[in-house]
């Protein structure tokens, strides 16, 4: 799934939090979606950093529009504990993940790079 950063501003005339990590107009590849009651973010793979590196962050689903609709294979459903819907690799959605890869755990590390290469080739 891809989609394209098209307004920083939202429908309530709320500012878009790291919209200065994006480039309007610009195409993004969704590695997965979460869902509630009140909004829907999507996690983009964004970048690069300070350090050069590309990185994944959650937007607001507001400020995008569809590009492409292909989801990848190695997507899931699954709804947890917090009645979150979440929508993308299995693996990532296992408790404590991004905290651990954030945190730098290679194994998790390891983990998010296999899923983003799947997701990025089209698999």
């Amino acid at each position: 799934m891809k989609v394209r950063f098209h307004r920083e501003i939202g429908p309530e005339g709320q500012g878009m939090q790291g919209a200065q990590d994006l480039i309007m107009e610009q195409e993004y590849h969704v590695l997965e979606l979460t869902i509630s009651c009140e909004s829907t973010y999507l996690r983009l793979l964004v970048g690069p950093n300070s350090m050069g590196e590309s990185y994944s962050a959650l937007y607001p689903s507001w400020g995008f529009v569809t590009t492409s609709d292909s989801i990848s294979l190695n997507w899931r459903i699954k709804i947890n504990d917090e009645s979150l819907i979440l929508i993308g690799p299995e693996s990532w959605m296992a408790d404590g993940f991004w905290e651990r890869y954030y945190d730098g755990e290679p194994k998790a590390r390891k983990i998010f790079e296999i899923e983003l290469n799947k997701i990025l080739d089209g698999q």
